[in-house]
């Protein structure tokens, strides 16, 4: 669990069954102009390419740049204790069982940046199931992200299972991101909103799939739902998107 680790240009590659780069309980932390390869099909669902956890005390300042990360079950996970400084920019992730990128966490205190990140080419392995980013947090900013080439739920999906904040989501900003060739029935889910939810300036588009005789189709276009319906979503903002494809 090292802190004030710098590693720049590394090239990582191996079939261990767990993530090949593991920040457990560490801070000041840069992992940058890294390839990161996990093998395809994987063979375990713990073959992830960057596991950042808080497992007994928080995780914070953690920077993941300009990074290859092809192949194994799953991009990037932060579990646990994720708190403040959490970047993740300008990476390229392709190749998963399951979702790109997944934030969880019992506890995020700031802001989680999701910034100019290239994903795309989630295949089914092992039962998987999946987004193109899976969010289970509060306190995020996706801005500039390309997604695209992705199955199971959606593009972004914001998760209403036991996993996501109590109090449900709040303080998300979705700003600037493309996704296209959806091979889901939605292009992005937003679950269990409760407060400060900004969805602009993205463009959604479907894809042709099996069943379906319309080019860019999907079935919604984006859902948008309260946490608790009776009181609605405080400052819930969307505008300037463009949707393409919808049935």
């Amino acid at each position: 669990k090292p802190s004030d680790l710098t590693k720049i240009g590394a090239i990582v590659n191996d079939n261990s069954r767990n993530a090949l780069l593991f920040i457990k309980d560490s801070s000041h932390i840069r992992v940058i102009d890294c390839n990161i390869n996990r093998p395809w099909p994987p063979s375990s669902n713990f073959q992830r390419g960057v596991w950042i956890e808080g497992a007994n005390s928080g995780v914070y300042d953690i920077l993941i740049q300009g990074c290859d990360i092809e192949g194994g079950y799953q991009g990037i996970l932060t579990y646990k204790d994720i708190r403040d400084g959490i970047v993740i920019r300008n990476n390229h992730i392709h190749l998963t069982a399951s979702s790109f990128i997944t934030l969880q966490s019992y506890f995020n205190n700031s802001e989680v940046l999701i910034e100019n990140n290239h994903m795309h080419d989630r295949r089914k392995a092992l039962d998987s199931h999946g987004s193109g980013l899976a969010v289970r947090i509060s306190n995020l900013t996706a801005r500039g992200n390309i997604i695209h080439d992705f199955g199971g739920s959606g593009g972004i999906k914001f998760y209403d299972d036991p996993g996501e904040p109590p109090n449900g989501y709040e303080n998300m900003l979705i700003e600037n991101n493309l996704f296209y060739d959806s091979y889901g029935t939605t292009n992005c889910i937003f679950d269990d909103l409760t407060k400060n939810i900004m969805v602009r300036n993205n463009t959604f588009i479907g894809a042709h799939y099996d069943g379906c005789s319309r080019a860019n189709w999907y079935g919604t276009a984006a859902s948008f739902n309260a946490k608790y319906p009776d009181i609605g979503v405080l400052n819930l903002k969307v505008y300037n998107n463009i949707f393409v494809g919808t049935g």
